[in-house]
């Protein structure tokens, strides 16, 4: 049996029960294998991929018809997802700490990179014990068989809720497995049975990993697959959901409707009406903004006492009911130029607005100053994202929208001799003296000269998001700067974010690449220099309409959606 035809064994047959399995399918690479979820913030050293759009950023002209929006492939789920199925599924909530990847940061689940290790195995298995226990404790009540736990109940069981979790109909030969595993625990009573088996259905790979393969077992290179009506449904409820599908997705799949077209379209509208959908979405787009970053990022202390973990949760809180408003009653211009922000008395102060009465919760305010009215470009929650601990840093406010908002080409990583191009600075000296110094620089200028005039725009707002006219050396900071290499109508000189933003509102290549960066979380797959023409067609959409439900609906209904590529890099 070659190693190809042995992944797909192992997640259609009896052999999906052993995680050890499906490990060794994926170091073996014969499939695309899912992965550690990668680092998907922005601002980091590396850029991001280049837009093989034209240099204002629309679509190619030549797109490629003949791909799907992405390979096939399996594809593990988040720890995030586990979490959400074993709570949809068991109504048990479980710690969110899976497979340990947390710790390493990142934001996005992208299929084509990573590795499974030992440790991950035993951090599953880990997770899955516990969460048997708490599942076990809670539902044999449930379980409707009264209280009996016979093997017809076990099998019902099986057949419907352990389905449901590995979102596809058991086979015969896994459901006596299942069984026999449950029949190994039984001797100590029926409920250390159901944690036996409920353990080897969490570390199961069929529950761990998604397969985007299609029905064909052996699929001739070059070709498009069909998802099955399973994994269409699966691919909308972890995009939709972040988790299993819910009980019309899962109906959808049973009868086969979700094959077609008009019932797939409805699926889409009807989720997007969802609220716990739209709130998976604005997480979504909270990441893409760096939401993640701020979530994690400390200040110094002595120079911003009052920067604490309440006035960090109320300015990610008060972004994302922003991004609500603007992806469900707004659009993508509104992202860069609305006025509107969310705060409490405990953040009003960062906006330079007075108090708000002294409310605990999130009020609405529209400030009418300038150095408030770039949308999320001048929000406390961004420019605190994308600074340094003491600095509001150039580079990293630069590389945010050069990366995340315009796409910008590929920026390799710093060179060898970074530390003591560092070593080498002036204390003292201010955020352009520094970009100065990396302009004359010849292993730092050719790249600094890109995203470093977007950063030196942001400079009069300090390391949590405060507006100054005065840096600490009583310096009067000057905004202005000129971009460069982001193409007609977007490249020449700029005062101020306010400059930037309307770059970025009225710039094609921002709506596309708004389009890529949502894409990539959907997708699990880097989408900047995709050309398919299932892509393309969602960017003229969005283009034309700045709609981000328009957007969504596009993506999920595209053709290149239900279909992978076999044999095809992306």
């Amino acid at each position: 049996m070659d190693v190809d035809h042995f992944c797909r064994r192992v997640l259609r047959s009896s052999s999906g029960l052993c995680l050890g399995a499906l490990a060794a399918c994926v170091f073996a690479g014969a499939c695309t294998g899912s992965t550690e979820p990668s680092g998907g913030d922005s601002g980091g050293a590396s850029g991001s991929a280049g837009n093989n759009a034209n240099p204002n950023g629309a679509a190619p002209s030549e797109c490629n018809a003949k791909l799907s929006l992405a390979p096939a492939r399996i594809w593990r789920l988040t720890d995030d997802q586990v979490a959400n199925a074993v709570r949809d599924l068991f109504g048990v909530t479980i710690s969110r700490e899976v497979s340990g990847a947390r710790a390493l940061g990142g934001s996005l689940n992208l299929a084509e990179t990573g590795v499974i290790t030992g440790t991950t195995a035993s951090n599953y298995a880990t997770a899955a014990q516990a969460a048997a226990k708490e599942i076990t404790r809670v539902m044999p009540s449930s379980l409707g068989c009264g209280a009996k736990l016979d093997d017809a109940c076990i099998t019902g069981f099986l057949r419907n809720k352990v389905a449901r979790a590995f979102r596809r109909p058991l086979q015969d030969t896994e459901v006596a497995e299942l069984l026999a595993v449950y029949r190994l625990g039984a001797p100590d009573g029926a409920a250390a049975g159901l944690e036996l088996m409920l353990e080897a259905v969490l570390q199961s790979g069929s529950f761990l990993w998604r397969t985007e393969i299609g029905a064909d077992a052996a699929p001739a290179p070059g070709r498009k697959v069909t998802l099955t009506p399973f994994e269409v449904a699966a691919a909308l409820g972890f995009f939709f959901l972040d988790s299993v599908p819910d009980d019309e997705l899962w109906a959808a799949a049973q009868d086969g409707s979700l094959a077609k077209r008009q019932v797939l379209s409805a699926q889409v509208d009807r989720l997007l009406a969802v609220p716990r959908v739209r709130e998976t979405l604005v997480k979504n787009a909270g990441q893409w903004v760096g939401l993640g970053r701020l979530a994690r990022i400390e200040k110094d202390k002595q120079l911003f006492p009052k920067f604490t973990a309440e006035i960090r949760d109320a300015l990610i809180q008060g972004e994302e009911r922003f991004l609500s408003d603007v992806m469900w009653s707004g659009s993508l211009r509104d992202l860069f130029t609305s006025s509107r922000v969310y705060v409490n008395d405990q953040i009003a102060s960062l906006y330079g607005l007075p108090s708000v009465g002294g409310q605990a919760g999130l009020t609405k305010v529209e400030p009418t100053s300038r150095e408030r009215g770039a949308g999320i470009l001048t929000h406390p929650a961004i420019l605190a994202a994308h600074s340094s601990p003491s600095r509001g840093d150039v580079v990293h406010r630069g590389l945010f929208v050069y990366n995340k908002l315009f796409c910008g080409s590929t920026v390799p990583p710093p060179p060898a001799s970074l530390a003591a191009v560092i070593a080498a600075q002036p204390k003292d000296a201010s955020e352009r003296e520094l970009s100065g110094l990396r302009a004359t620089n010849p292993s730092c200028k050719g790249c600094h000269a890109f995203f470093d005039p977007l950063g030196l725009a942001h400079d009069r707002y300090d390391a949590i998001g405060v507006y100054r006219e005065k840096d600490p050396g009583g310096r009067t900071i000057d905004q202005s700067s000129v971009i460069v290499n982001l193409g007609e109508g977007i490249d020449g000189p700029i005062d101020g974010l306010g400059d930037v933003a309307q770059r970025l509102a009225g710039s094609r290549r921002a709506a596309d690449c708004a389009v890529a960066e949502l894409a990539t979380m959907a997708l699990g797959r880097q989408a900047k220099d995709d050309v398919t023409c299932a892509l393309a067609t969602v960017k003229n959409e969005f283009a034309k309409s700045g709609s981000f439900i328009d957007l969504y609906r596009a993506l999920a209904t595209s053709e290149g959606f239900t279909t992978r590529d076999v044999g095809e890099g992306k």
